[in-house]
């Protein structure tokens, strides 16, 4: 048997970083992301994924997190379903609330924040984009028939 050390041992339980966490007067117990759940994280296209995962990886009960345990992973998506959990008219959903906070532990939240001002400042371009191609941003454009036969003779006096 190799050499325990009692030390190493109190420290990789200090650095879990446990949190109770409450929504909608639902308790959930979360733990803070390890480095490779982190780089996960960091591998998501968006935001929503982002939090979605978080929430999914940040699960724990009795100090243990929900994800490690194999069978008990299997169950997670059921508890998002489940009718206690998943309020269609709360926004943010509980979901969503639990994946900030898992993030906030996990020290991600600038990274959330940034892809989420990203994604806002993508959607705004492409709305622009749209209106642009739809003609909705076109200034005034009723034009007479004067005003087009005279930029015409403006024209062909100055060629």
């Amino acid at each position: 048997m190799g050499n325990f050390n009692v030390g190493n041992w109190f420290e990789s339980r200090a650095n879990l970083n446990i949190k109770s966490f409450t929504v909608e007067g639902i308790d959930f117990e979360l733990m803070a992301l390890t480095e490779d759940l982190i780089d996960d994280i960091q591998l998501c296209d968006t935001y929503a994924d982002m939090i979605d995962k978080a929430a999914d990886f940040g699960l724990s009960y009795n100090r243990k997190r929900v994800y490690d345990d194999v069978e008990l992973a299997k169950d997670i998506n059921m508890l998002w379903e489940m009718p206690e959990v998943n309020v269609a008219e709360l926004s943010p959903t509980v979901k969503a609330q639990v994946g900030s906070e898992v993030c906030e532990i996990s020290g991600l939240t600038e990274l959330i924040e940034d892809v989420l001002e990203k994604e806002r400042a993508e959607d705004d371009r492409a709305a622009e984009a749209r209106a642009h191609l739809s003609g909705d941003d076109l200034g005034d454009t009723s034009i007479t028939l004067g005003q087009l036969e005279s930029d015409a003779t403006t024209y062909t006096t100055a060629a």
